[in-house]
């Protein structure tokens, strides 16, 4: 009788943990908006991924702060008494913000790409239980479950990081792209 309880378990679980990715800190407003910093292209035809210039050491860190309520004058759309989500990639936006400057012609040379900074990072938990019940020698049942994102933690998403809209700056509205709520399945099968 223990045998059965005890044997015949499997419990697999798949941690999934990353850095955050690089992100553009931008340059988007204006008749410029992410492009001819440089004179390279017609801004009516595309953009060319131009970063604000990081002109200090990097002191925002990579995770979020919730409840936040912002005193200065950068990121004050995160207040949640204003309407905002209360959360922010930055526990001092303003010290941030103050960190980056627009692009310079005959200064700057490059403001390409993304990767000034990084992204939050993310992690999730998927599980699976599967129980064998042997009712005699030919004849068993095999019990199921599968979970994905079994924890159902909030992961935020991409900040918005734009020095030209300066209240918005490191606000987080959105949770990630890949994380949705937890998923559950469960499955019985019988082989004879």
């Amino acid at each position: 009788m223990l045998g059965q309880v005890v044997d015949g378990w499997a419990v697999p679980a798949a941690l999934q943990a990353r850095t955050g990715f690089p992100v553009q800190v931008g340059i988007n407003t204006g008749i410029n908006a992410n492009c001819q910093s440089f004179g390279e292209m017609n801004c009516a035809a595309g953009s060319t991924n131009e970063n604000a210039v990081l002109i200090a050491p990097y002191t925002g860190g990579s995770s979020a702060h919730k409840n936040e309520t912002l005193s200065g004058s950068i990121g004050l759309n995160t207040n949640a008494a204003k309407g905002g989500t209360g959360i922010n990639m930055f526990a001092n936006p303003d010290e941030v913000y103050a960190q980056f400057r627009r692009l310079i012609l005959g200064l700057d040379h490059s403001g390409g790409g993304a990767g000034a900074i990084y992204n939050l990072p993310q992690w999730n938990l998927d599980l699976s239980v599967a129980k064998e019940f042997k009712f005699t020698e030919r004849v068993g049942m095999t019990f199921l479950a599968q979970f994905a994102n079994v924890l159902n933690h909030f992961q935020p998403g991409t900040p918005s990081l734009n020095i030209d809209t300066p209240q918005s700056f490191g606000h987080i509205t959105s949770a990630a792209a890949n994380t949705g709520p937890r998923q559950m399945e469960f499955g019985l099968r019988i082989h004879f």
